[in-house]
């Protein structure tokens, strides 16, 4: 799993926030790694990244956004193969229902 993956669900699993030394900290990553996926996220809309001072530091809380659930389960599912890969079943794509139900659950992430 790649970092940026890492982070995602990481942060999925604190909807209150985090800061962001806790999650290089939590995940056992380097700062710099952290600091660049994050950005890449905020650039994205995927998080917000609210600056805070805690005993004294600045520092920031993440957070993901409403729809950057939304746009999180969307990456997570569009990035599996489809269904078809591997399949020795010889049918139309149009009348496959394992790609059928692939397709909405891709399509209804991303609304």
């Amino acid at each position: 799993m790649s970092i940026r993956d890492r982070v995602l669900e990481y942060l999925r699993s604190k909807p209150e926030g985090v800061y962001q030394k806790d999650i290089w900290k939590e995940l056992g990553i380097d700062s710099r790694s952290c600091s660049r996926v994050l950005l890449e996220l905020e650039k994205k809309g995927v998080i917000e990244r609210e600056k805070v001072t805690t005993d004294g530091t600045v520092t920031f809380r993440i957070r993901l956004r409403d729809d950057g659930k939304r746009n999180f389960m969307f990456e997570l599912i569009s990035r599996a193969l489809p269904p078809c890969i591997g399949c020795r079943e010889e049918c139309e794509p149009g009348m496959c229902p394992r790609l059928d139900l692939w397709v909405r659950a891709v399509f209804e992430c991303n609304l």
